[in-house]
């Protein structure tokens, strides 16, 4: 294809670029590369903040839906960026709310958005997207009650927002209604 392959510190190391002959002139090492560093392994009970709720005190339920962060769990340091917009934004006029995380599956996005939840004391809940996901799921709609009566049922996703959950929204880019799309703009 004429690309050229990245050379990775690991190729070097093990040797795959090894000079074992000289066309011509004289062999340099341009730069001595060393394998990245490891990330520095924290305690994830570290990370958590002082209990500031943001919002009403939470209900049993609800406390129930805030993630731990497991001991083993190596923080990556965008939770810290992030929970600290989000406290210094607060009671501002135009408090940060709403983050996306991009990457391909398995990368940890879903993972990130727990450890914020559980480093921010807030519950956690998600709603997963697909080609035929309706506006409803998000906004709720309008059914009938036993007496025949149209009343407005609310959606999990409007309660999580209104009771100050951290709600991730999975998948968003394969819904095929360009109208859901649209009306998510307004969050």
């Amino acid at each position: 294809s004429g690309n050229i392959e990245k050379i990775t510190p690991y190729a070097i190391k093990k040797g795959k670029y090894a000079p074992t002959n000289v066309l011509a002139g004289e062999f340099k090492l341009l730069a001595d590369m060393e394998a990245p560093k490891k990330p520095v392994k924290t305690s994830a009970k570290q990370h958590i903040l002082p209990k500031k709720k943001f919002g009403h005190p939470y209900t049993e339920e609800e406390q129930k839906l805030i993630p731990e962060i497991p001991d083993w769990y190596v923080v990556p340091k965008e939770v810290g960026v992030i929970t600290k917009m989000i406290q210094m934004t607060t009671g501002s006029n135009h408090p940060m709310r709403n983050f996306m995380f991009r990457g391909p599956s398995s990368t940890g996005k879903s993972s990130l958005a727990k450890a914020i939840a559980a480093t921010l004391h807030m519950p956690y809940t998600f709603v997963t997207c697909a080609a035929d996901t309706e506006s409803y799921l998000f906004f709720g709609q309008p059914m009938y009650d036993k007496d025949g009566k149209v009343k407005y049922v609310e959606s999990d996703f409007i309660r999580a927002i209104k009771n100050g959950y951290l709600v991730e929204v999975q998948e968003p880019y394969v819904i095929a209604k360009q109208g859901v799309l649209t009306s998510l703009n307004g969050l």
